[in-house]
């Protein structure tokens, strides 16, 4: 079932662990003389595989595990925890459902039947036209994807908000999601740090009995077929694992760290946290009598026939947590309600009892209190229960509120040094009778240390009715930060028209919270990290590697044709056998667009050993060089050399591969030396 892509209000994101708990990055090798491993989920992001399109599966038994409701599914994540190249392009996704008892993709008949699109399940057509399979809908294409540079050990979700349709998860069924890429160049990138997860079908029904796997695709090289007819080469992804010594041997089952949004449940309430609905009035009675005074309900993700036990009830005024409002049904606190169609419905309750309860199901303000209040429910399914609490107001009749920080915004914003920085606040009437006179107060304080280097009130004159906003500048004395650093900025409003009912609410930031702004030179360039060589990564002698780095835009204007240095020593001794300088054409200042890749011609080392590698930004002018270089050491092992022998005969030895494609593998990766 398709429906708009368009939704009530977004919901969090999920994550949806496999059954297993293993992960590894997208290329990952592993031989420590016993135990050696291989993923070959690399071919999803290697970018000379291009076009490149992989599918998996993610079951509905995962899926429920991790507390999901059937409901329409807007996006997904995918995990990695770094990446070293840029990688720009098209992405289509593609999602289909399947039985929640098929555990593998393989050759099947309801695609157009044709190699590969007869193995493949969320995409068909490949090596002429892609479109989505049988019972498949494309639910999101990207003619300008970006992947960015990502720091190693950093944790990032990698968004995608369907922007085509929204498939509608049924509760029971597995899915296929099917990533088509298409990247506009390549540079032979293949260590991307996508994370993959160890995931195993039920007993008889995984790639040991049925020769296929949850994960497959199919990829060509360098853009030889065009984005539009899609790869043409069928793959399987898997992890292989092989022990030395007990000469076992698994082909383990996986797909990639996912998580997805859907948005089931509640979406929304009467009262809620968001305007309109986060101020009422004192002395009103919500009785539904017009849209302005609806009553207290609660809006969700309905399925026909689907029974569902809801409870809702108002506590305040805060920090009290009375209870003044709970919704009933026939005197029962629980609310039982049938869904009578698929798709979102507003439920407005029509019993309620407390003091603030009114005839059938109002909430009675006449005689409340003004000050915070909190709705509080809960929405239970065959699938779990959801809880819901959001704040908001009863006006008081006189209440000012600080309700946001303008300038200077927070990090990751960069402000500029030597320079008069706007200091605006927006205050909200979130009272009952209209503000006419509102002093605002801006203080600047150094962090760490907490000097105050600012602080200066300026008075606003105006008229504001409940619920309106205004922006003040306090702007008599410019405030001109003169070193580079990290300040904190607070704003408070002090009411003079009236005495102010509510005194938490003057003030920004919060108790115990900061808002954290940092000033940067103009143009400012820093080397952020070597990439390849890596300390931990494995290189051998005569083999070519591509060193690669990050540098970092630390200033506020973007930075062009940046000069970058590569150097390696041979050690001991620090002999320089390497020494190259390039131009990074362009680097933005806007994180997370602040970091740029730098790729150099490739290094061949000539001997075994240790080394280090520097890589310097011979930015000129740069007005800070205590961050423009960067070392690290690494090491080169030998290569290959000497007789080897390949089969069963002479299982144990060192020099000895169980199968051809063990020792195709090391020797792809090694190289060979010798007379």
């Amino acid at each position: 079932m398709i429906i708009g892509w368009g939704s009530v209000s977004a919901q969090p994101y999920t994550s949806v662990p496999s059954n297993v708990g293993q992960s590894w990055t997208s290329y990952y090798y592993l031989y420590d003389g016993i135990n050696y491993m291989y993923n070959y989920g690399y071919y999803m992001w290697y970018d000379y595989l291009t076009p490149n399109y992989q599918e998996w599966i993610l079951t509905a038994d995962d899926m429920k595990k991790a507390g999901l409701c059937a409901g329409p599914l807007d996006a997904m994540s995918l995990r990695f925890i770094y990446n070293n190249v840029t990688l720009q392009g098209r992405v289509r996704i593609f999602v289909r459902p399947i039985p929640s008892t098929q555990y593998t993709l393989g050759f099947h008949s309801t695609n157009q039947y044709s190699y590969p699109s007869y193995y493949l399940w969320a995409a068909t057509g490949f090596g002429s036209n892609v479109v989505p399979g049988t019972n498949s809908t494309e639910v999101y294409d990207n003619p300008n994807f970006k992947l960015p540079i990502i720091a190693r050990g950093d944790s990032t979700w990698l968004d995608f908000e369907f922007n085509k349709a929204t498939v509608v998860w049924d509760g029971s069924s597995s899915l296929v999601f099917g990533f088509l890429r298409c990247n506009d160049t390549y540079s032979y990138q293949y260590d991307v740090g996508m994370l993959w997860e160890a995931t195993n079908p039920p007993a008889g029904l995984g790639y040991f009995y049925t020769y296929y796997f949850p994960s497959n695709g199919a990829y060509y090289y360098n853009n030889y077929y065009t984005c539009a007819q899609g790869p043409y080469y069928y793959n399987q992804n898997y992890m292989y694992q092989y022990n030395y010594q007990t000469y076992q041997y698994k082909y383990q089952e996986i797909r990639p760290m996912m998580r997805v949004r859907i948005s089931a449940g509640v979406s929304q309430s009467f009262p809620d946290d968001v305007d309109p609905r986060r101020i009422l009035r004192a002395g009103s009675n919500y009785n539904g009598s017009s849209a302005a005074f609806p009553k207290p309900s609660l809006t969700f993700y309905q399925q026909a026939g689907k029974a569902y036990t809801i409870t809702y009830k108002i506590v305040g005024p805060l920090p009290s947590t009375s209870v003044v409002y709970t919704a009933t049904l026939a005197g029962n606190p629980n609310v039982t309600y049938v869904g009578n169609a698929n798709g979102y419905t507003t439920y407005p309750f029509s019993q309620a009892t407390g003091i603030y309860a009114g005839t059938n199901g109002a909430l009675d303000l006449t005689f409340a209190n003004g000050g915070s209040y909190r709705v509080e429910s809960t929405f239970a399914s065959d699938c779990g229960t959801q809880t819901w609490r959001k704040a908001f107001i009863i006006a008081f009749p006189n209440d000012v509120a600080t309700v946001a920080i303008r300038s200077p915004q927070a990090l990751p914003k960069k402000n500029p040094l030597n320079v008069t920085m706007p200091l605006s606040s927006q205050i909200q009437n979130v009272g009952l009778n209209n503000v006419t006179d509102v002093d605002i107060r801006a203080i600047i304080r150094t962090y760490p240390g907490g000097q105050v280097l600012y602080d200066q009130e300026v008075n606003w004159l105006g008229n504001l009715a409940t619920g309106d906003r205004a922006s003040v500048d306090v702007n008599q004395i410019p405030f001109i930060p003169t070193a580079v650093g990290q300040y904190t900025a607070e704003f408070c409003a002090t009411l003079n028209s009236a005495i102010d009912q509510q005194a938490n609410n003057d003030c920004l930031p919060s108790a115990g919270q900061m808002h954290l702004f940092q000033v940067n030179y103009n143009e400012e360039a820093g080397a952020g990290a070597i990439v390849v060589p890596a300390t931990t990564g494995r290189y051998f002698a005569n083999r070519p590697m591509r060193p690669q780095g990050e540098i970092n835009n630390n200033g506020i204007l973007d930075l062009s044709d940046i000069p970058v240095r590569m150097e390696i020593f041979q050690m001991p001794g620090r002999t320089r056998v390497y020494n190259e300088r390039i131009i990074v054409q362009s680097v933005d200042a806007t994180a997370p667009n602040n970091i740029a890749a730098a790729n150099f011609p490739l290094f061949t080392p000539q001997a075994a050993g240790q080394y280090e590698a520097c890589m310097t930004v011979e930015y000129p002018g740069d007005p800070d060089n205590t961050n423009d270089q960067v070392c690290q050491t690494f090491s080169v092992d030998a290569n290959l050399a000497g007789v080897y022998t390949i089969g069963l005969k002479n299982q144990g030895k060192p020099k000895n591969f169980p199968t051809f494609e063990l020792a195709a593998n090391e020797l792809f990766e090694k190289g060979v030396s010798g007379p």
